[in-house]
């Protein structure tokens, strides 16, 4: 089921509208998970400051604070159902899970090493949850969710660093971003536990930078960097296009989710902004 905001406009395609914004400044460590009629998201900035905003309502509220500070390095994933997980990144291994019914969190297995800028997760609908750790480092991993479990995967083909992303497209892929103000774009093979490298990125990513699979056969994108680029990336095609710019400039805590399938992507701003954005597919 599509859930239709108020703020729709039916006959607008590929456009940005400007939504509530958040409780808060939003920097490193941002970031945005949908769940339900929901978007779930970190401030980042050091805080414990955990939200969520109503699709349908075009409203924030404050929800349990996350049990220590969120910085560079913090990620959100929803596993179907009542759960989501998180890293919380600022150099420390922690690793939580948040219970969407009953508003609370829970420390789960501590990842094998400290999380850093370009750490990121990714569900791949199943039992495991695959990570980045960032830091320019390329250690990547998997998470089992029933045996609470974490085990080493194929290194990334190089390290990952600030805009380092995430997004499984696929049963069979993963994609990536390196970040670090670099142009590479990776993919993983689930089956294989081996990486490839896809075409080159329009220009370099940084911080900010973001991907987020929105349904069929295009992966959405930000550089970050404090630009106001925007992409879409052809699945099939391997190929990047540019879309509507940004409204403004997306730096550190930059985040994207989707909402329904191929209907709309929302954004976080980041670099000390409050700004929250929806994009029109």
């Amino acid at each position: 089921m599509i859930i239709w905001p108020a703020v729709f406009s039916p006959r607008r395609f590929n456009v940005w509208e400007t939504m509530a914004t958040a409780p808060a400044t939003v920097g490193a460590g941002g970031a945005l998970v949908q769940a339900g009629d929901f978007i779930y998201a970190f401030q980042g900035r050091n805080t414990s400051s955990f939200w969520r905003y109503s699709i349908p309502g075009n409203t924030w509220e404050t929800m349990a604070a996350a049990p220590a500070g969120v910085e560079a390095g913090g990620a959100l994933v929803h596993i179907s159902g009542n759960f989501i997980y998180a890293f919380a990144g600022r150099l420390t291994n922690a690793f939580w899970r948040y219970s969407i019914p009953g508003n609370t969190w829970e420390t789960m297995a501590a990842a094998p090493a400290g999380v850093m800028d370009g750490g990121a997760l990714a569900h791949t609908e199943g039992d495991f949850i695959y990570a980045f750790a960032g830091g320019g480092r390329n250690l990547f991993w998997r998470y089992s969710i029933s045996g609470n479990t974490w085990g080493i995967m194929a290194a990334a083909p190089s390290g990952v660093s600030w805009g380092g992303a995430l997004a499984h497209a696929s049963r069979d892929f993963i994609y990536a971003f390196a970040g670090g103000d670099r142009n590479l774009f990776w993919r993983y093979n689930i089956l294989g536990n081996t990486w490839e490298t896809m075409v080159a990125t329009p220009t370099i990513v940084g911080a900010g930078g973001a991907l987020v699979h929105a349904g069929r056969d295009f992966i959405y994108a930000f550089p970050g960097r404090t630009t106001t680029d925007f992409w879409r990336y052809s699945i099939p095609g391997n190929t990047w296009e540019a879309m509507a710019a940004a409204p403004a400039g997306v730096g550190a805590g930059g985040a994207l989710t989707r909402v329904g399938d191929n209907v709309f992507v929302y954004a976080f701003q980041g670099g000390g902004t409050t700004s929250f954005w929806q994009y029109i597919i």
